[in-house]
């Protein structure tokens, strides 16, 4: 009879054991479900990180350029206008008075020499003068300030005068060609 209960409190170990195991088994498999998706959830998080990192790097990337764009565009405008000061520097020769002779002419050789080096400059950086007398009238180019009649030409909006000349870098404008055209 002692045998038999033994056995019966054997019986009652082992299925205690094997709930136990059950139980560990049951917890373990929860807990990596729980750490599968914890993992999920901060490789999201890391991969979302990680675009936030790109989208602001491309987004100051773009805001440098485009603050260099302006500065760029701002000392240009500065260069153009010392351009034409020297343009219309280089108009008055012919009436200019100075004392002698020798001064006048080594005075419009700098400035003439001034010029073009700077149209020199310009060059080298892909930038041209829009200077076109007697081109079709351009929007896209060209700013219309005055309209003339001109029995001339045969059509119509043709460039007869540039008033203030304009500069480009293949398709882009930076100023447009003050001109004068026929109407």
């Amino acid at each position: 009879m002692e045998e038999i209960i033994n056995s019966t409190d054997q019986i009652g170990k082992n299925s205690n054991i094997q709930d136990d195991e059950n139980l560990s088994f049951v917890f373990l498999k929860n807990e990596i479900e729980k750490l599968k998706k914890d993992l999920k959830e901060s490789n999201e998080l890391h991969m979302y990180a990680r675009a936030e990192i790109e989208n602001l790097r491309k987004k100051n990337s773009l805001e440098i350029e485009r603050s260099k764009k302006l500065v760029f565009e701002k000392l240009l405008g500065e260069l153009f206008l010392f351009t034409d000061s020297l343009e219309y520097g280089l108009c008055f020769e012919k009436m200019c008075v100075i004392d002698s002779v020798e001064k006048k002419f080594d005075f419009f050789v700098g400035l003439r020499l001034v010029y073009s080096m700077v149209l020199v400059l310009f060059e080298r950086n892909g930038i041209s003068q829009l200077n076109h007398m007697f081109d079709e009238f351009d929007p896209k180019k060209h700013e219309a300030i005055m309209l003339k009649k001109s029995s001339d030409f045969q059509k119509k909006s043709i460039i007869l005068d540039v008033i203030q000349k304009g500069y480009v870098s293949g398709d882009f404008v930076f100023r447009h060609a003050k001109v004068v055209v026929s109407s």
